[in-house]
């Protein structure tokens, strides 16, 4: 609730004012699958006078998710950020972000940054405005259909983040060897802390090139993981926690520091003014090499020309094991 009225208050006092002309929005989601929930609300907020054509817009997210697949882990996340579209061509996008796992004491900050470039079709004219902005969004749930007169776009994006983590033991007592004696005796083993630190920075690539009027839009992405040192020891200190290593995931599925990442996917327009996307991905631990797959679908339709729902399923298989998550949402715009 507390969330919630941040939310409320953020965009109410952008309202407020009569220089701008906003469009804006607040929405919700909700997730579950077996041993794990979670949820977040999120708003944004188009920035602008009323006489300018290219818009700015802030956006708020702070999502929650508890699970007890693996190794336990409570975490927390909250991102804020603004995008703004430069011209017919250019959108870039700026965010920051804080993520905390308080049961396995890890935690990451720092910042996201991209662009998209997009070729349009016949003379450049004036390009219909997404109902989001793609920068923005940045996820793998986005189904909205790029305008008609888009030819193809390629987004670049960059995450650097610094993880860090505090481990404490209480002291405790312990059957351990005495070489000086030659035998096993009782001993008070002391308390101990450790501090580990890394940073992560993850470029990343998406290109998408719509099909039949922009009823149909595969697209393809790929990113890679650099390191500031060899993060199996941060990892180990933290039990390995299923967490997400980008902003705008935490329902992602596979835990560990990752190395690779790739996803193809199809953005189609289905009857009944349904829109969904379906996709397929593949991620590499960094720490043994080993692939998880990804699979994942998301439904939206609109209602009242205000009101979008949303239903998505994501799956992993990580170890030989395979994990479900399903996420429902509202979002109302206004």
């Amino acid at each position: 609730m507390r969330t919630f009225r941040w939310l409320v208050v953020l965009i109410c006092a952008l309202q407020g004012g009569s220089y701008l002309h906003a469009s804006n929005s607040l929405g919700f989601d909700v997730s579950g699958g077996v041993g794990t929930s979670g949820g977040d609300v999120n708003g944004s907020v188009d920035l602008k006078h009323a006489d300018v054509k290219n818009p700015y817009e802030a956006m708020l997210s702070v999502a929650h998710q508890y699970t007890t697949v693996g190794t336990e882990s409570r975490t927390n996340q909250i991102t804020g950020g603004v995008s703004h579209t430069a011209d017919d061509h250019w959108d870039g996008h700026a965010e920051l972000s804080y993520w905390k796992d308080s049961i396995n004491a890890i935690h990451y900050a720092g910042p996201t940054a991209g662009f998209t470039y997009t070729w349009l079709t016949g003379s450049g004219g004036e390009v219909a405005a997404p109902t989001q902005n793609k920068d923005m969004v940045k996820n793998e749930t986005a189904t909205e259909p790029p305008p008609n007169d888009e030819s193809a776009a390629a987004s670049f994006n960059a995450d650097l983040f610094f993880y860090g983590t505090e481990v404490e033991a209480s002291s405790a007592t312990r059957r351990v060897f005495d070489p000086r004696l030659n035998r096993f005796v009782t001993k008070v083993v002391p308390p101990r802390s450790t501090t580990e630190k890394v940073t992560q920075f993850h470029p990343n690539i998406t290109i998408e090139k719509p099909l039949f009027d922009s009823a149909a839009t595969p697209y393809l992405a790929a990113g890679h993981y650099f390191y500031s040192k060899n993060p199996s020891t941060i990892e180990s200190l933290a039990g390995r926690p299923r967490f997400a290593s980008s902003a705008n995931q935490i329902n992602g599925l596979v835990g560990g520091f990752l190395n690779n990442n790739g996803e193809v996917g199809l953005r189609l327009a289905l009857p009944l003014a349904i829109d969904s996307d379906f996709r397929l991905g593949a991620e590499q631990e960094v720490t043994d090499n080993t692939w998880a797959t990804t699979q994942g679908v998301t439904l939206t339709r609109s209602f009242w020309n205000h009101l979008k729902a949303k239903l998505d399923w994501s799956r992993t298989i990580q170890g030989g094991s395979s994990s479900d998550l399903f996420s429902g949402g509202l979002t109302y715009t206004f």
